[in-house]
């Protein structure tokens, strides 16, 4: 697929860095007796991943492209770390805490470091999370208990979120009967299709998981490192003298986060907005002074997270989400400076 979209595009968006085969991941086995009610095993999952030590082997498919990885994921007094390792001959990893996201690339001799708190996130960290399920809006979403299957060799509970209209995707869970951490998750359109697929292959319950299991495997003693610097975070109001909003959105988004944040070059910065259903979410980056506008703006997409980029009073303006391309059109189109309100 020929790209239109320039590389501010890639680099404050659809990016998946060096770390593409794995940020997936992050988000993904961080939220995960028997339940009746789709609600309760929604709760039930949100709370596993705090529970329970484990270690398996992750496989993420998306169109032609496949990645596997290895996890151990260790809890202590409800704090988990995990350690996260590709499956090929880059052996990169990644550790991350409550506190930071560390990405390992021996290829490259480099470590990036992303202090979770810190107001910025890992490329694609964001657009690319599994949503927490914890709270679904009834009004935009039908949560249905389907029948159980196995999964790695354990029982699973099929669980379908269906989304109520077309401006957001639906979602297939499978989750562990005893413990309700996710099995397998799928993202699906609206005709049922799964367009990224994430699954264990092999899962196995470790109460005994030590602080060295989760720790890196990689000598560093010559490597570059990189860290992201803290921004300054606002109120998700956007009601600020010259801040940005989108002033169309489909129901039930509402703005969740406003900051400005480093650009690709890490010197300018761009203003970030994150609008969110509470499942969904879309990612709005609006940058000034961007050049060759003619071949900025259009539609670009990796896998089911898709981009649009147009050009707003001078601004090149980009939405990014695992969502439909209509609703990173709408949102996209429909930015504007706050101070531009009728």
């Amino acid at each position: 697929m020929t790209d239109p979209v320039r590389p501010v595009v890639m680099r404050g968006a659809l990016s998946l860095s060096v770390c593409s085969g794995m940020v997936w991941l992050l988000a993904w086995v961080g939220i995960a007796g028997a339940a009746d009610s789709p609600q309760a095993w929604l709760e039930r999952m949100a709370d596993a991943a705090g529970k329970y030590n484990f270690r398996g082997t992750l496989v993420h498919m998306c169109g032609d492209k496949v990645d596997v990885v290895h996890i151990v994921h260790r809890v202590e007094n409800g704090e988990v770390t995990e350690r996260i390792t590709a499956i090929d001959s880059t052996g990169r990893e990644i550790i991350r805490t409550a506190e930071e996201v560390m990405c390992i690339l021996p290829d490259q001799k480099l470590v990036m470091v992303d202090q979770r708190n810190a107001g910025v996130t890992m490329p694609a960290d964001e657009i690319t999370r599994m949503p927490s399920f914890a709270s679904v809006n009834p009004a935009i979403y039908q949560v249905e208990v389907l029948a159980t299957e196995r999964i790695a060799g354990q029982d699973a509970q099929v669980i379908v979120v269906s989304p109520t209209d077309q401006y957001r995707f639906g979602y297939r869970l499978w989750l562990d009967t005893a413990r309700a951490l996710p099995l397998k998750y799928e993202l699906m359109n609206g005709s049922g299709r799964a367009l990224e697929q994430t699954l264990f292959t092999e899962i196995t319950f470790d109460e005994k998981l030590r602080q060295s299991d989760v720790e890196p495997t990689v000598a560093m003693d010559d490597f570059v490192w990189q860290r992201t610097e803290p921004m300054p975070a606002r109120a998700a109001d956007a009601s600020r003298s010259g801040g940005w909003e989108c002033a169309v959105l489909p129901v039930g988004f509402e703005l969740t986060m406003a900051r400005s944040q480093l650009a690709g070059d890490n010197e300018s910065t761009m203003e970030h907005l994150v609008y969110s259903d509470g499942l969904a979410s879309v990612s709005v980056f609006i940058e000034a002074g961007v050049t060759d506008a003619a071949l900025q703006v259009g539609k670009s997409q990796v896998g089911a997270t898709v981009a649009y980029t147009t050009i707003i009073d001078g601004y090149l303006v980009t939405a990014v989400g695992s969502v439909p391309l209509k609703t990173a059109r709408m949102i996209a189109l429909s930015a504007r400076p706050v101070n531009a309100r009728p």
